[in-house]
């Protein structure tokens, strides 16, 4: 006999039931493990109950709750429990919109369902990878996973779930140059060109609590689109 692990959790917030049952299906078969919500608030509580998923799949139109309030909810209950949006909404406002309110990834309506399960691992992975942090450093910048916040000298600062998985892999790049495509598939799993715009406001919002007015900046533009981050100025 053999024994195997507990199987990944994934919540689906899907008000449209067909929809709701061709995504459980898919994922099933993938080997998942699936809790279904047909509104926002049955969502979020399942969201914050316990066992926690690993996993919410939400989408952005639901009758009772808009999807980013049912976000920024989960967000502001301290959870960084990974969110991908599965929405009809496809522009790049609507994208951006959810970068900012800490969404890990984002796919439109209609899916292929390939590249729908690809997504879900590729941000399970990610999410895999940081947990495994506890500080990083670099001169008097740290990231303290535990704590789930950053520090520069005796100052120290919340981040959201993307920022702190931005820093975490700025500590882990010190001194190269990191291109914002790299960004786009190593944080958000995928280089989506129509979600760059969303990528680099992200950026903006770290630097902004790294770099404080009085400090000599550590986030840098490389000039060619792209970041480093290091105690002084790149050549």
């Amino acid at each position: 006999m053999t024994e195997s692990g507990p199987r990944t959790r994934i919540l689906i917030v899907e008000d449209e039931a067909a929809v709701r049952g061709a995504v459980r299906t898919l994922l099933v078969r993938a080997g998942f493990e699936i809790v279904e919500a047909p509104d926002g608030a049955t969502g979020l509580a399942l969201a914050l109950g316990t066992p926690a998923p690993d996993l919410i799949l939400l989408d952005l139109i639901l009758p009772d709750i808009y999807g980013l309030e049912v976000l920024g909810r989960l967000r502001q209950a301290g959870r960084a429990t990974p969110v991908v949006i599965l929405s009809a909404l496809d522009t790049v406002v609507d994208r951006v919109a959810a970068i900012e309110a800490g969404a890990d990834d984002y796919v439109a309506k209609p899916y292929d369902p390939t590249e729908l399960t690809a997504r879900l691992r590729s941000t399970l992975r990610r999410v895999g990878v940081t947990r495994g942090l506890s500080t990083l450093t670099l001169g008097e910048l740290t990231l303290n996973a535990v704590a789930h916040e950053g520090g520069r000298g005796t100052r120290t600062f919340p981040l959201s779930p993307t920022e702190f998985k931005l820093l975490a892999y700025f500590l882990r790049h010190p001194h190269r140059v990191v291109p914002l495509g790299e960004l786009g598939t190593e944080i958000w799993g995928h280089d989506d060109p129509t979600n760059r715009h969303a990528y680099a406001q992200a950026i903006d919002r770290l630097r902004d609590k790294i770099d404080a007015p009085a400090e000599p900046p550590m986030l840098h533009d490389s000039g060619d689109g792209g970041y480093v981050l290091s105690e002084s100025p790149p050549d």
